[in-house]
């Protein structure tokens, strides 16, 4: 399964209340093979496109569990198969003209996923 929320203007954590504002999706079966570091960037992927599909020159905080994930949104480049979803998210980045702003949380700190799970 992969996830996210989306908090939009002036909402916090504490102010969402239905699940309908969380975004759950379950992986493909032809994904659930591939390496975490493909199905954390198709997450990311997954994500963009639906929150943005309207938005234009907007920004984007995003929270990530994965370092590799978050160092290869950085620099563009991974190694393996997560270089194909990694490559259709610049491009949804370009065409959407989205600031992404990337930040790593270890594991330790990532309360909020663990308690969805």
């Amino acid at each position: 399964m992969i996830g996210g929320y989306f908090l939009g203007p002036g909402e916090t954590l504490s102010s969402i209340r239905t699940l309908a504002q969380l975004l759950c999706t379950t992986v493909s079966q032809r994904h659930e093979a591939k390496h975490i570091n493909f199905k954390d960037m198709y997450e990311v992927l997954h994500a963009l496109r639906t929150w943005t599909t309207e938005s234009r020159s907007c920004r984007i905080k995003l929270h990530c569990v994965n370092e590799a994930v978050v160092a290869a949104l950085a620099n563009g480049s991974i190694k393996g198969q997560a270089i194909s979803p990694l490559r259709q998210t610049a491009m949804h980045i370009a065409l959407h003209d989205i600031e992404l702003h990337r930040v790593w949380i270890p594991t330790k700190k990532n309360h909020l996923a663990d308690a969805l799970v």
